[in-house]
């Protein structure tokens, strides 16, 4: 994971890195849906010029980060989104790479119900990427 990072960061106008996060648990046919679809829609977004930086996935040079002003606190959801836009506009380059991959747990997306957690999470990045303004309505799952 790291080795894709220092890959990626030896191009001094990279300034963050994201990639794809895949299922660890659930059933076999979420993890297949939900591997290949989550990395479609992170492809679409990257294909769009609209990076979806993932907060469990990405990586940010501080300068960026800082110039910035960091995350944007008064965000409830998408505030990893929101960082990835304005590192872009204001910084330079935010890279996805399809190798830089982690795993998470399916627990918020069995929690919130698979449809729900869809069409919150697709609306929330339209939203975000076309008119600044996430969702408030995200409820912690623990």
């Amino acid at each position: 994971w790291l080795k894709h990072i220092e890959k990626a960061f030896q191009n001094p106008k990279v300034m963050a890195a994201y990639g794809p996060v895949y299922l660890l648990d659930g059933p076999w046919w979420l993890k297949f849906f939900g591997n290949i679809g989550y990395t479609l829609f992170l492809w679409i977004g990257h294909l769009m010029g609209k990076p979806n930086l993932s907060g469990q996935n990405s990586a940010v040079r501080k300068f960026a980060y800082d110039k910035v002003g960091g995350f944007n606190l008064k965000l409830t959801t998408a505030e990893d989104v929101d960082l990835g836009l304005r590192i872009k506009k204001e910084c330079g380059k935010v890279k996805y790479i399809q190798r830089m991959k982690v795993h998470t747990s399916a627990r918020r997306l069995l929690a919130y119900g698979i449809w729900r957690f869809l069409a919150h999470h697709i609306k929330n990045y339209f939203n975000i990427i076309f008119r600044g303004k996430a969702s408030d309505n995200f409820e912690p799952i623990r």
